[in-house]
């Protein structure tokens, strides 16, 4: 019950918070936890119910929600969450699919077309995002271009899509 996300300037919402009623998130389509283990539920103490942010997010009105498994990785992480918003928001494309698709294409990408994809990123941000400056410069000198750095399900299979 004490599973906390943090907020800008400082808020917290707890599981706590999403289960006692007080929130009407209806209006809201989808919640996309792309931090470390947010899609983890409690099952230890109440065997037969599924407590976790997820069945909160759900309870609260919100119909869909996107959670990981595992703690995840930074880059990799980007790559597939702007993915997934483009597919959604873009594509038109429903979450589950969209994220299906994403995790695709981040398990197909190859060094090269990572370093082509955090360049944009740099560029886009007018030179001042400089993760995305390291990233694009690793992958660039990585010595196979056409190796799949993010091949392994480690790098997108802890995403999951709950819900509608």
């Amino acid at each position: 019950m004490d599973s906390v996300l943090y907020l800008a300037e400082g808020d917290q919402l707890t599981l706590r918070d999403l289960l006692d009623g007080d929130l009407d998130l209806s209006s809201q389509r989808l919640a996309v936890l792309s931090a470390c283990q947010t899609g983890i539920t409690e099952f230890n103490r109440v065997p037969d119910e599924v407590i976790g942010l997820p069945a909160g997010f759900l309870q609260a009105g919100i119909p869909g929600v996107v959670a990981t498994l595992w703690p995840v990785n930074d880059r990799s992480t980007a790559v597939l969450v702007a993915e997934f918003y483009r597919l959604l928001l873009v594509e038109r494309q429903d979450p589950a699919t969209a994220l299906a698709q994403a995790r695709g294409y981040l398990r197909d990408a190859t060094a090269s077309k990572l370093a082509e994809w955090f360049e944009r990123r740099y560029d886009d941000s007018g030179g001042t995002d400089l993760a995305a400056y390291e990233a694009a410069a690793d992958f660039r000198s990585h010595p196979d271009p056409a190796e799949r750095p993010y091949a392994d399900p480690v790098y997108w299979a802890g995403f999951v899509s709950i819900g509608s």
